[in-house]
């Protein structure tokens, strides 16, 4: 008897995981992707922490934002609507783009209690923190960008280079 509950188990685990729901269902319209890494390189070194952006403004595939962020050595695995793994086949305009916020020299008083010296000087700190794009601004953006990807079926590596690296306070919201 032992022995026949441990070939059902198996089966009824099976069962349980398709009636459950627990498969990622895709959604309605989402085309056929492919395998796409994008390098990117800025004066020829791994850009790390970088957003990167596949845009086709014309095409079929404008709604799904294949997108990635490089890791240390300036790779991004792109995915597409932030979860599937892939790009659609077709040609994209290219968006980069890097920007960090400079540190709060009074980060260690960030656990103080508010209404202190010490919590007063984080808070006004934190709030005059300026942000800097460290890519070029043209390549963040549609009308300006100048790279370009065309993605195909079967596997995509693609490398582009970012030229030199800028250091330019972004203004507006944060």
């Amino acid at each position: 008897m032992f022995q026949n509950s441990v070939r059902i188990l198996p089966l009824l685990g099976c069962l349980i995981l398709a009636l459950g729901g627990c498969s990622d269902r895709k959604p309605e319209g989402l085309p056929k992707l492919y395998s796409t890494t994008i390098t990117i390189t800025q004066e020829g070194k791994p850009l790390a922490d970088a957003s990167v952006l596949l845009i086709d403004p014309d095409g079929p595939n404008h709604r799904w934002g294949p997108s990635g962020i490089t890791d240390g050595s300036g790779v991004a695995t792109i995915k597409t609507d932030n979860r599937y793994p892939g790009a659609p086949a077709g040609k994209f305009k290219v968006l980069v783009s890097k920007s960090a916020r400079e540190p709060n020299p009074f980060a260690d008083f960030a656990q103080s209690t508010p209404g202190t010296p010490d919590f007063n000087k984080w808070q006004t700190a934190e709030s005059q923190r300026k942000t800097y794009s460290y890519v070029d601004p043209n390549m963040g953006a549609l009308e300006t960008t100048t790279l370009e990807a065309d993605i195909a079926a079967g596997k995509n590596a693609l490398t582009f280079d970012v030229g030199k690296e800028v250091k330019v306070e972004k203004r507006g919201p944060r």
